[in-house]
């Protein structure tokens, strides 16, 4: 039944378009189902395939999609439920129980970008795990870590804000968009630097430096003098060591594969 209705609007709109074809008609109220019957040119309704059809479907989805802001809340969609629905097929991540965004909005650095953009101070610098999350992607972080001089009590969305004071120069971080991020190696140091309280959390903090480390080949040197320039921070002789144990162990992983 359904394709027999996709078949007679496309039959009536070919029809249409055959009786308009003056250059001097704009067309205004011409759907995507008819742009695709028009730019194809076609003669007869039988050439018109459901491919075709399922294109100019695609093409509306995709003008409505990209009227939808980054961030979604329940004046996008229908409320948590359907929220939850969204979040257990794979195409939502909640940052609250009100608000999310769209998974694919978060499958590249720039959109990663985007959504942690929205959530920041203006004039602050997306750093830590915040910056881990736009570099590798994974599981929104718990927290907004930036670097500021500013205090900031509100929590966008339920998450709070940590601010660091630490120095930091221009070939630390970059601009991605609108927002300003650590460089992987910077992330890493600022990582090191920050102790953390308990074997989880040292875990996660331990699996977070190697993984930047391995994806964006970072050399150790590079981070041994950014720890250097922070060396008034009682934690940079740790961070150092430290370190040096991960460049140790991803030596020792990678011998083994090679054997």
């Amino acid at each position: 039944m359904k394709e027999a209705t996709k078949y007679t609007k496309a039959r009536n709109l070919l029809e249409c378009n055959q009786l308009n074809t003056s250059p001097r008609n704009t067309r205004p109220h011409e759907t995507s189902l008819a742009k695709v019957i028009r730019r194809k040119n076609v003669k007869n309704i039988s050439d018109f395939t459901n491919d075709a059809i399922k294109k100019a479907e695609l093409t509306k989805s995709n003008e409505i999609n990209q009227n939808l802001p980054i961030i979604l809340d329940t004046s996008h969609l229908p409320g948590p439920l359907c929220m939850n629905r969204l979040k257990n097929l794979g195409i939502f991540d909640q940052l609250d129980t009100q608000s999310g965004f769209l998974r694919k909005e978060s499958s590249t650095i720039e959109g990663r970008s985007k959504i942690v953009k929205k959530l920041l101070p203006s004039n602050s610098i997306a750093c830590l795990y915040t910056a881990s999350w736009i570099w590798l992607g994974g599981q929104f972080p718990d927290s907004l870590d930036i670097l500021s001089n500013g205090h900031y009590r509100r929590r966008p969305y339920g998450h709070p804000i940590h601010v660091y004071t630490r120095k930091i120069i221009d070939n630390d971080y970059v601009k991605i968009g609108d927002l300003f991020v650590t460089t992987p190696t910077r992330t890493i140091c600022d990582i090191a630097l920050t102790k953390t309280e308990s074997d989880s959390e040292n875990t996660i903090r331990f699996n977070t430096i190697r993984t930047i480390m391995e994806n964006y080949t970072i050399n150790i040197y590079d981070c041994a003098k950014i720890l250097q320039d922070n060396h008034h921070f009682p934690s940079s002789v740790a961070a150092r060591a430290w370190m040096e144990n991960i460049i140790y162990s991803m030596k020792k992983r990678t011998s083994k594969k090679a054997k």
